[in-house]
């Protein structure tokens, strides 16, 4: 099943292009106001808007992950996944409308669909784990279509590098128009894979296959909002992975806007450095964490991935407050020290987290339980989009240091975890 592992892995790449050329160009919609998105008469200030945009995707996908996801075990996987990549191509010419006219309310929209149907890759992922025979053959699988999307995070920025250098009446939609190819090449070469699945490994891959009940849909629908949070066996794990991703949320969420406003760097810059950072996070994953499998469990390697990270940003948070007392204007480079070595670390927790996620529910409830560890991502990053903004007015330092909290609750988590 080689081919349908790579068609799912473009489209999580396609997936990994559209959220990384995101964060590069989101400060230019905002503070250009030529090329922008028009909100001088608009009763909301920058940064409520930015905080605003930032949440309204992970809000959208906590409800269209967990809802996706439990469709997709009880109907055919493949049909929710083109049906879904069919709306996500819709969705980039509504980004590229919006751009084009400047109005930030079309959008604010197309954040929101754009939230619901990235339940599409959750699904992508829950087949994944379906295909794989045990926890090992689970792990080698997830790092290619992991690999794929950190590709589409380098390409992503890497394509916001370009606009400056093209000439048109708003190179900001050129990425989207990028995108909108992507997804409809991706979109035939899905519906070719899926077309050439035998029948007998189709059936056993949408084991509760049947007819569309709306009365079914709706309560697999009210269902899956709740599940893992109504598990007693998956809340600490479910609780230990809400505050990792709030802490990764607001690190990661924050770097933008942060070297945007204070670093006055440009969307091009913006672009190289989160490259830099991907680069690492895949170097990290294909070396550093192959080497240590070897002698610890993923369990511990998320452990020390949470404590190493914590520690990290809460001493980074600290160092960054001395050098600005002491008139010290210029502490640029401790933002890149502390980003690397986040980078390098973060992967023993993503990869580890869906692991044990994957790894803790049948075959049968894939859809279901990786839809649910995608809705508390999205929670993470929701919660941590609405405060960016203000913080970032407030204090730089202390987002890092909230961010290091966040990690090290998880890791307290997590030790109470039996699995």
């Amino acid at each position: 099943m080689k081919p349908l592992l790579y068609s799912i892995c473009l489209m999580l790449l396609i997936d990994g292009i559209n959220s990384g050329l995101l964060f590069p160009i989101l400060p230019e919609l905002f503070m250009n106001r030529k090329l922008g998105l028009k909100i001088d008469n608009i009763c909301c200030a920058y940064e409520t808007l930015y905080s605003l945009t930032l949440a309204l995707f992970p809000l959208s996908s906590m409800v269209g992950m967990p809802i996706l996801g439990a469709l997709s075990d009880r109907y055919e996987k493949s049909k929710i996944i083109l049906y879904g990549l069919i709306g996500l191509v819709m969705n980039s010419l509504l980004s590229i409308a919006a751009i084009a006219t400047h109005n930030i309310w079309l959008f604010l929209l197309s954040i929101c669909l754009s939230g619901f149907l990235s339940g599409t890759y959750a699904v992508g992922n829950a087949l994944i784990s379906y295909i794989s025979d045990n926890e090992q053959d689970r792990m080698n699988n997830f790092k290619l279509p992991m690999l794929a999307s950190m590709l589409g995070f380098i390409l992503g920025p890497g394509l916001s590098i370009c606009i400056s250098q093209i000439n048109m009446a708003n190179p900001l939609i050129i990425p989207f128009v990028i995108v909108c190819i992507l997804s409809i090449a991706n979109l035939l070469l899905l519906w070719n894979s899926f077309r050439k699945i035998n029948i007998k490994y189709h059936m056993e891959m949408t084991p509760n296959k049947s007819c569309f009940n709306l009365l079914h849909a709706l309560r697999s629908i009210a269902t899956s909002l709740t599940y893992i949070f109504g598990t007693p066996y998956l809340i600490k794990l479910a609780f230990s992975y809400l505050l990792f991703m709030l802490g990764f949320g607001l690190f990661v969420e924050s770097l933008s806007l942060y070297l945007a406003y204070n670093h006055s760097y440009t969307p091009n810059k913006i672009g190289i450095f989160f490259i830099v950072m991907f680069i690492t996070m895949a170097m990290s994953m294909y070396s550093l964490q192959k080497l240590m499998v070897k002698y610890i469990t993923y369990k511990t390697q998320i452990k020390l991935s949470l404590l190493v990270t914590a520690l990290l940003l809460i001493f980074g948070s600290i160092s960054r407050q001395i050098i600005s007392c002491l008139s010290v204007t210029d502490h640029l480079y401790i933002t890149w020290i502390i980003a690397i070595l986040f980078y390098i670390f973060t992967p023993f927790s993503t990869l580890g987290f869906t692991n044990l996620f994957a790894g803790s529910v049948s075959k049968e409830s894939q859809g279901k339980i990786i839809g649910s560890s995608g809705q508390i991502a999205s929670m993470g990053f929701f919660i941590a989009g609405l405060f960016i903004g203000k913080l970032m007015i407030l204090n730089c330092n202390l987002i890092l240091l909230l961010s290091g909290i966040s990690l090290m609750l998880s890791y307290i988590v997590l030790e109470n975890f039996t699995e």
